[in-house]
């Protein structure tokens, strides 16, 4: 079923009252990467301070739309692993499941053919959390997977400070 709305207006009305209908065992997705008002994040504000950006309310509302033991796979800017006005975001997320793999590009303009720079990064967010280990690898852009870097580690190794930034070592050195 294709459904033409506005996903975040169609949604927060089940955002505020924590009820959907449907929830999904896999959700994929390239969220948009753009800031709005902070008006026109209201309904957020609990996973929103300072700045609001638009993947992290997609982040936030696909993650309450995952079944019990679902998976959410993201293409994303790597800001809200670190960054201040994220802080809320990474709260709420660590508090509903854990990441089992990213994927860190060194290439800031390769993904999306130089039209947008930032460093960008693959997730695989897990609702429930049955084991510990979070696979961090690491190429150079999408054209040379085969030359990739792995590094499994305990997932708390990666989270440092009360606000929860994730650090992603990319080697053991």
């Amino acid at each position: 079923e294709v459904i033409n709305a506005d996903f975040l207006k169609s949604n927060e009305d089940n955002w505020k009252t924590n009820k959907f209908n449907t929830l999904f065992d896999l959700i994929i997705m390239n969220p948009p990467y753009k800031k709005i008002k902070k008006d026109d994040a209201l309904c957020w504000l609990e996973i929103v301070n300072g700045q609001p950006n638009l993947y992290q309310i997609f982040f936030a509302l696909c993650i309450k739309l995952l079944n019990i033991s679902g998976t959410l796979v993201t293409l994303s800017p790597r800001s809200f692993c670190s960054g201040k006005y994220f802080s809320a975001l990474r709260k709420y997320m660590l508090s509903e499941g854990m990441f089992n793999r990213i994927h860190y590009f060194h290439n800031r303009t390769s993904i999306f053919n130089n039209e947008v720079c930032q460093e960008t990064i693959i997730t695989s967010f897990c609702k429930s959390k049955l084991s510990n280990t979070v696979v961090i690898t690491s190429s150079y852009s999408i054209h040379d997977f085969e030359n990739q870097t792995y590094l499994a580690l305990p997932f708390e190794n990666l989270l440092w400070s009360d606000e929860k930034i994730i650090l992603l070592p990319l080697s053991t050195e």
